[in-house]
């Protein structure tokens, strides 16, 4: 059985000269070297956000020539150019414009008949929302079209149909944000030809904050960004202009901007993992229930403060849909928000329930570090004796 994992990201936004999107190729059997490479190189699963905004652009894209070098993995980058970006914005203000129209009617109807309709006039409420930022509407709009074209393209590559059909055989996508920039996966599977092979073997995910706790996404942010600041550092790599033209794709223009401005405005997920308190291990935790399941592809969210919060503002949904783990806990907030949890049944654990499952994936780096030089097995165990040690050591609540 072979897994790939492909992780889509992009750099840039509307108003930059190119927006540019990566889809990073990983096989899960060459993950372990590549954390094997990035815990060398940072002391850590990933590459954080501060590494990436302070590391030269020189050093990035080394890194990630090193691993196309070494055949860990396979990108291929997509452009947007300004005039793409263009018709993309004029299609996302006209669908504003006429929707606010059509608000207004309703509020005038409300008025003349001196009688509020509360359900519409929540859905405007929460419509309306969507511009508590002028450009979250456009901006996202641009980026889900870009990855549904994006996928697209990769649905139409014999390549990947001929590997889908093998046994056992199958495709994670991960795309960071959440399911909103993914809410038109069952319409793009439909379209194409193969669709009872994509709808069994291709799972197709958007993630929140995906791009620190899952290696396919970490690594298409880390290409992105080192190709956006200087694309002249991967002249071997494959780029594709983005079009913007819904002909050969499964929605209408129409029914892709009501769809997504409908989505915008729900807070929709399959799986999520809820962190509470604080642990050294809580950004790889997502990617060790993954391994558990490669099917299912949790969203992390650390809560800060009282969790009840979080419920309002996200829904806190089915029960089975929800897993809640906890580190260090530190104050009576993160022990409150335990209490909450259970009293909404959902599963809890501590990251100490994980340690035999830690513990198997750092020995498995441990094992496959063998064969290299002595100061990488120096860096490798170091870093690995003070994750083990800490596990040791998590305070049971």
């Amino acid at each position: 059985m072979t897994i790939k994992n492909f992780g889509l990201d992009e750099a840039g936004k509307l108003s930059d000269r190119f927006i540019h999107f990566a889809r990073v190729e990983i096989d899960d059997k060459k993950e372990v070297e590549i954390f094997i490479k990035i815990l060398t190189k940072t002391g850590d699963f990933f590459y954080s956000n501060e590494i990436l905004n302070n590391e030269k652009t020189n050093k990035i894209a080394s890194f990630c020539n090193d691993l196309l070098d070494d055949q860990l993995v396979k990108v291929k980058f997509y452009k947007l150019i300004p005039e793409e970006q263009t018709k993309i914005l004029n299609d996302a203000m006209k669908f504003q414009a006429n929707h606010l129209f059509r608000i207004r009617d309703d509020l005038i109807s409300m008025y003349e008949k001196e009688k509020v309709n509360k359900g519409k006039l929540n859905v405007i409420i929460r419509n309306l929302h969507h511009y508590r930022k002028y450009s979250i509407f456009p901006d996202s709009a641009m980026k889900s079209y870009s990855f549904l074209y994006i996928l697209n393209d990769m649905c139409n590559n014999h390549h990947i149909c001929n590997f889908l059909k093998e046994d056992d055989n199958y495709i994670n996508v991960q795309i960071d944000g959440g399911f909103f920039f993914t809410f038109w996966w069952h319409n793009l599977i439909n379209y194409h030809e193969n669709m009872e092979i994509l709808h069994s073997k291709l799972f197709i995910r958007g993630i929140a904050h995906g791009d620190e706790s899952y290696l396919s996404i970490n690594l298409a942010d880390l290409f992105v960004r080192a190709y956006h600041r200087s694309s002249m550092r991967f002249q071997s790599c494959e780029v594709v202009d983005i079009k913007y033209d819904f002909k050969n794709l499964p929605l209408s223009v129409d029914t892709f901007f009501n769809k997504f401005w409908d989505y915008l405005g729900k807070n929709i997920f399959k799986k999520r993992v809820l962190l509470i308190g604080k642990s050294e291990l809580f950004n790889l935790i997502t990617y060790i229930l993954h391994r558990k399941n490669r099917q299912i592809n949790y969203e992390p969210f650390i809560i800060n403060g009282n969790i009840s919060y979080f419920f309002k503002r996200f829904s806190s949904g089915y029960p089975s849909n929800n897993v809640a783990i906890f580190g260090d806990i530190l104050n009576d907030t993160d022990e409150n928000n335990i209490k909450i949890c259970r009293d909404k049944s959902i599963d809890i654990f501590s990251i100490k329930d994980f340690q035999e499952d830690f513990i198997n994936f750092f020995d498995l780096i441990e094992r496959i570090s063998e064969s290299y030089d002595t100061i990488t097995k120096k860096k490798l165990k170091d870093v690995i004796y003070l994750k083990k040690e800490y596990l040791d050591n998590v305070q049971e609540v």
